[in-house]
């Protein structure tokens, strides 16, 4: 009996420094949109040119309405945030879906 070994390599998710939120949009599917202007690393292949300072948080799930809550929390009180990844665009075609945030 032979064994075959496969890796999966996942998509490279970024992250972000500490930086300001902008431009916040509520999107029909239920995503919430925003601009962050902390240094990033390289985005993911699906949210790259125009929308590579845009992070997507899915506001439809429990966790994304937690996340939704802190971001607006986050930019009422002008606090800073790092932002981090999935490495997909699952929440909107063309922008980096959100794994957590950290407010300063």
């Amino acid at each position: 009996m032979s064994i075959i070994l496969t890796t999966f390599t996942p998509a490279s998710a970024s992250y972000s420094q500490f930086g300001s939120i902008s431009l916040i949009h509520g999107m029909p599917n239920g995503a919430m949109i925003f601009t962050h202007d902390g240094a990033r690393t390289a985005t993911p292949s699906c949210a790259t040119g125009a929308t590579a300072t845009r992070w997507a948080i899915n506001a439809t799930t429990d966790g994304g309405k937690l996340q939704a809550s802190m971001l607006l929390s986050a930019y009422a009180l002008n606090k800073k945030i790092v932002v981090l990844g999935t490495g997909t665009c699952s929440a909107w075609g063309d922008t980096e879906t959100v794994d957590y945030i950290i407010i300063e």
